[in-house]
């Protein structure tokens, strides 16, 4: 028994020996394979980098779009076409062009001088998403410190989502259960996107009407997709919005009334597209991931800002003619990049009298006098940012941020806009907005590095963030450095 004992002790030794000999080589076997897929996933990095970003140049090169200053916002209204919409379509056009001369005079806007003889203009005369230049390196890194960080959102949100669709389709109907946009208030919805958002900048007029106070706000050249998928621009869109009730009053498409749901999906889906990409292209003008004077942080927050433009205008549209492939829709949203330049192109309209809607708005309140403590602040600060223009970092990161929480606040749930129910016109805008509320809306999850005005280390960023929470301080901490969302 002795004799058996030990044999097996040291049999048990001896395969225990073998076992941590052979450590060593089963762990080089994982690096060797690490180190092969990642030599074999830069390679092909690199390639898309030379593809997409080799022909660019900085954004002080001579042929750079966002080498002039940016473009001041437009009065549509100056416009004949446009005029001639609004008197055919809107109610009270004459109270809009009124409060248009009326702001006009008191918020008078900077005229650049014509250029002399061939003098190239100072200020560009379009926007433009994405066109500036990250080195390989930088674009390396974003592909290991944030591209995973955006994967997993969207993968998880869409498929939350699917998972939540088809449970409704098999279950939820037999059983009796409401659809969600059944059950929530769609025109408090709309209340909440156009008078707690950046939308406000469609704002045209107040009035009375019906012993109501109502804010008519107005869009032209409104690109949208058709039931098809299909790129197209309606004329006008008009929406009314009870003051006191903040909610929907009425709408109307190129003159044709709106159901409150079909509203719904048209200003959801301008607000993440059409309106959205503006802040984008204008945030070109608040980076340089050339300009090696920044420290480290501004550095990293300008190759941010970049690659998000890069990610939302030249990947986002492939992604989403990746899912029906996929089988996540029936649809091709290709035509998706159509909306976005056509968005772009629009420009910004004149928004000087947004002031009128302070009362009620929140949004309104802290965006306007954040905005002034903003600009002064960084008139002290500006030799930290060469290059920098203060109202587009302004844009490009206070307002972004908040642009995506709001969003996320006041559209809590992707299945609020209603597909079964909506004009099938709308259908296809409807399914688009669920998977962009889904997935690409909220925080990145798990990110390795500040990018919040809160935790930001310079003393600009430390000075804005103490003013802002002393204003709205739910609002202040979701204020980011960089467009990274």
């Amino acid at each position: 028994m002795d004799f058996e004992s030990d044999l097996i002790k040291f049999l048990t030794i001896n395969q225990l020996a073998i076992n941590f000999a052979s450590l060593p080589w089963i762990l080089l076997a994982f690096l060797g394979v690490f180190v092969i897929a990642n030599t074999l996933w830069i390679r092909s990095l690199y390639a898309a980098w030379q593809k997409d970003f080799g022909p660019r140049v900085s954004r002080f090169h001579q042929h750079s779009h966002s080498r002039k200053m940016p473009p001041h916002a437009q009065c549509p209204f100056q416009r004949g076409s446009v005029r001639e919409r609004v008197e055919h379509t809107v109610a009270h056009a004459n109270e809009i062009f009124a409060r248009h001369e009326r702001v006009k005079q008191r918020f008078p806007q900077t005229i650049t001088p014509m250029p002399k003889n061939n003098e190239s203009p100072r200020r560009a005369v379009h926007l433009d998403m994405d066109h500036q230049r990250v080195d390989f390196f930088d674009y390396l890194w974003a592909f290991y410190f944030i591209v995973p960080n955006a994967v997993f959102l969207w993968i998880t949100g869409i498929l939350r989502l699917k998972i939540r669709e088809a449970l409704r389709r098999v279950f939820c109907r037999r059983l009796g259960v409401r659809n969600p946009a059944e059950c929530v208030d769609s025109g408090k919805i709309i209340g909440r996107l156009l008078l707690e958002g950046t939308q406000l900048v469609h704002f045209v007029c107040k009035v009375q009407k019906n012993n109501k106070e109502v804010a008519t706000f107005v869009w032209t050249d409104f690109p949208m997709l058709d039931g098809n998928g299909k790129f197209r621009i309606a004329k006008i869109l008009s929406i009314d919005i009870d003051l006191e009730k903040k909610c929907f009053e009425q709408g109307s498409l190129d003159g044709e009334p709106l159901a409150v749901n079909d509203a719904l999906i048209l200003v959801w889906f301008h607000t993440i597209f059409a309106n959205h990409v503006k802040i984008h292209s204008y945030a070109n003008w608040a980076a340089n991931a050339q300009d090696h004077s920044y420290d480290a942080f501004q550095h990293r927050m300008s190759v941010t800002t970049i690659m998000y433009n890069y990610f939302g205008s030249t990947l986002f549209p492939r992604i989403t003619s990746a899912w029906q492939k996929l089988g996540f829709s029936d649809t091709d949203f290709h035509s998706i990049i159509e909306v976005i330049e056509k968005g772009v192109s629009n420009g910004v309209p004149n928004h000087a009298g947004i002031r009128e809607l302070v009362p009620h708005s929140e949004v309104a309140r802290f965006m306007i006098l954040v905005r002034t403590h903003f600009h002064h602040t960084f008139e002290e600060h500006k030799a930290e940012f060469p290059g920098i223009d203060a109202e587009s970092l302004f844009v490009g990161t206070i307002m972004h941020s908040l642009d995506h929480t709001l969003m996320g606040w006041n559209l809590e749930d992707p299945l609020y806009l209603d597909m079964e129910g909506c004009d099938p016109r709308f259908r296809v805008m409807a399914e688009l907005g669920r998977f962009v509320r889904a997935g690409f809306v909220d925080d990145l999850p798990f990110l390795m590095f500040n990018k919040n005005y809160s935790n930001a280390p310079g003393k600009f960023y430390k000075r804005v963030y103490r003013y802002a929470a002393k204003v709205n301080k739910k609002l202040a901490d979701h204020m980011d450095c960089c467009i990274i969302k």
